[in-house]
């Protein structure tokens, strides 16, 4: 599961951030900590799984929210990075551990060698799928796919793509 120890880590890292109310921190409303610099990863054995890194992000206590700003997601696999997710803000629901990534968000595949780009995408604990119904576009080496109705891993392997639109690019030459 992608955020499985996140809570742990921003619940520790929430009331040292909540602490000082100069600075960037007093400009949130009350029940919200500012959390600079946030770096959390999951490991199974001494191999990490996955890692959520943001400059900033805010935990809303009552709503249970955590608000990034300019996520970086990164999934591993034995042979090293499987795929990276990038976007300009994001949150995470610390109950269903649940993500929503918004604003330029772009998946680069390593492993498969792809690119997705699209404006929301929504990660899925429990299904460990990422997901949209936002319009896609899916780019490996010549190959264009635009679409809607997406669904897929983390790393862009066993895609599932309504309404689809595929293109071969002319070769270079």
């Amino acid at each position: 599961m992608l955020f499985r120890s996140a809570p742990v880590a921003i619940l520790l890292l929430a009331p040292l951030a909540a602490c000082s109310r100069g600075g960037p921190a007093a400009d949130f409303p009350t029940g919200a900590g500012l959390i600079t610099g946030l770096s959390v990863s999951e490991r199974e054995t001494s191999d990490p799984k996955w890692s959520l890194e943001s400059r900033a992000a805010t935990l809303d206590e009552k709503s249970g929210i955590l608000n990034f700003s300019s996520p970086r997601i990164t999934f591993f696999d034995a042979g090293g990075t499987a795929s990276v997710i990038t976007s300009g803000q994001g949150e995470l629901d610390m109950a269903t551990q649940d993500a929503r990534l918004e604003n330029g968000v772009r998946v680069d595949s390593r492993s498969e060698g792809m690119t997705l780009v699209t404006e929301t995408l929504r990660f899925s604990s429990a299904e460990n799928k990422i997901l949209t119904d936002d319009e896609v576009l899916i780019t490996r080496g010549r190959t264009r796919i635009k679409g809607r109705g997406f669904r897929a891993n983390p790393d862009l392997s066993r895609i599932e793509l309504k309404k689809q639109e595929t293109t071969l690019l002319p070769e270079d030459g």
